[in-house]
């Protein structure tokens, strides 16, 4: 189990704002079964609040509230960033990311992360909010459990401790808009509600406009 390192990007300080917007791509109920179970299996190992701290989603971006547009009219806003995104998303190994452990995902992944950008501009969100956990990488399973070494040294307890992490793929999938309340310590404890939920189409194209693209049909 090969494990990469990332820290370009800044989370910026961890007191921050109580309430969050973050909208995050939701993997289907098995794949998020077997992704809570593994976070399951870190915070029982390794007695790490963070592991359970964040929904089982893939966070895109974030914002600050209030959302200005109707509740009636977010899902159809946020229905418009699956535009352009096409294949499937898998797993591709751990990432060590700002000291935190997360489970890649490769895929169309940068497509999805620009349109989620736009989308929650035009969901009128009050205004960027800096990210609590990197977004468009991978799945947070955990931050480094503290006294257990560096991050550098942090695989090594996976290995020893852990099985490897399940090796997810999936098409099946929602982009959920979710509001989140934290703690003084995001890390520690966290609740969130769904505030507006696009599920991902399957089978023909979909236009702009909304109508089916003609063309052959998919054997």
């Amino acid at each position: 189990m090969q494990i990469a390192v990332n820290s370009s990007h800044d989370l910026g300080s961890p007191n921050r704002a109580a309430r969050v917007l973050m909208l995050a791509l939701e993997p289907p109920g098995n794949i998020a079964r077997d992704l809570n179970l593994y976070r399951r299996q870190i915070f029982s190992s390794f007695a790490q609040g963070s592991a359970l701290a964040f929904p089982d989603a893939l966070p895109l971006a974030f914002a600050s509230p209030p959302v200005s547009s109707p509740a009636s009219k977010r899902s159809s806003i946020i229905e418009r960033a699956w535009e352009g995104v096409e294949g499937r998303f898998s797993a591709s190994g751990l990432i060590i990311a700002e000291a935190s452990f997360y489970l890649k995902i490769v895929g169309p992944l940068s497509a999805l992360l620009a349109n989620a950008v736009a989308a929650m501009a035009a969901l009128g969100c009050a205004g960027t909010e800096e990210p609590i956990i990197m977004p468009g990488i991978g799945f947070f399973l955990c931050s480094k459990p503290e006294g257990k070494g560096s991050v550098e040294e942090g695989p090594s307890l996976f290995h020893e401790i852990l099985p490897d992490p399940p090796a997810l793929a999936f098409v099946d999938c929602s982009l959920v808009l979710f509001g989140l309340r934290l703690s003084a310590d995001p890390f520690a404890a966290a609740s969130w509600h769904e505030l507006a939920r696009s599920r991902r189409r399957s089978g023909p194209p979909i236009s702009p406009s909304g109508r089916l693209k003609r063309g052959k049909t998919p054997r």
